[in-house]
Parts: C-alpha cells; structure tokens; sequence
C-alpha cells in the first residue's frame, strides 16, 4: 500500500470524512482577490495571522511537497436547537480554546504521519475551503439544476 493510500486509509479510521491531498503552489486567484480588496480582508492579514501568508504555502514552508486535507463533516452531530442557525456547526466544533475530541483526532493523525517519517503541520493560516476545493475532496458555489430538456 502506497504512504499516500495509508495516510487516507488513517484518517478515514480516525473518523475524518475525507482526505484529500494537494501541492503546495500558491493560490494564486485568492492572493489576487484579497490584495484586490485589503479593507475587507485587513482583519485576516495582519502579522501575527495572515491567509496571504498561508495562500503561497511553499514560500512559508519551503521543506514542504504536499498538504493533506481532512474533511470533518459537522452535519451528522447534533447541536443544541437554540444555537442552530445562530452559530456554524463549525464553531461550535471549534477546540482552539477547550481541546477536546477534534483535537484528538487531529493529533493521532498528526502522530501517525510522523510515525510514517512525514514532517506534518497543522497550519490555521491556509485557506481551508480554497485548499479543499483544489485538492478536489469538497465543491462549493451555487446549485444549478434544470430539467430534461432545458439548457
């Protein structure tokens, strides 16, 4: 089995939805879109954080060949019915402060990849949605539909 199908194969077992795996080339469009609006986007380039910084990932790590993607699917855990539709399932997952078992997981995979002799780090500065879309796990946009017949 290839270190690519083992990675995969571990992270469907720890409970990861997906993986996915792309290169570390810049994201070249979402550069061009945030230096296009820097009033917008000041809150997420600052020096201490910056998506600029975590979009040209081979420049900010150099020794790396590849990023994995993981895709936790938030959709089949239950949510407090009071919180639903105030905040995203995703931040109400989110361990940055309390870890718990995201956290977990996210450190047995991590452990697992340096066991297989991988240099792995979890970065917050890369453009998840963008990453995830390029490494073809996740899609998103709008829905077209039509029916037979219509263009």
């Amino acid at each position: 089995m290839s270190l690519k199908e083992r990675i995969r194969e571990k992270a469907l077992e720890l409970g990861f939805e997906e993986a996915g795996f792309t290169g570390v080339e810049p994201l070249d469009l979402y550069i061009e879109e945030i230096h296009s609006r820097p009033e917008m986007y000041a809150w997420a380039n600052t020096d201490s954080f910056s998506v600029g910084r975590g979009a040209s990932l081979g420049i900010k790590h150099p020794w790396a060949r590849s990023v994995v993607v993981l895709i936790s699917n938030y959709y089949t855990r239950r949510f407090p019915e009071e919180l639903v539709g105030l905040f995203g399932r995703a931040y109400q997952v989110d361990e940055r402060k309390v870890h718990g078992e995201e956290s977990a997981r996210l450190l047995a995979f991590l452990g697992f990849l340096r066991g297989e002799g991988v240099e792995a780090r979890f970065d917050d500065e890369v453009p998840a949605r963008m990453t995830a879309a390029r490494s073809g796990v996740v899609t998103y946009g709008k829905t077209v539909s039509s029916s037979p017949g219509t263009p």
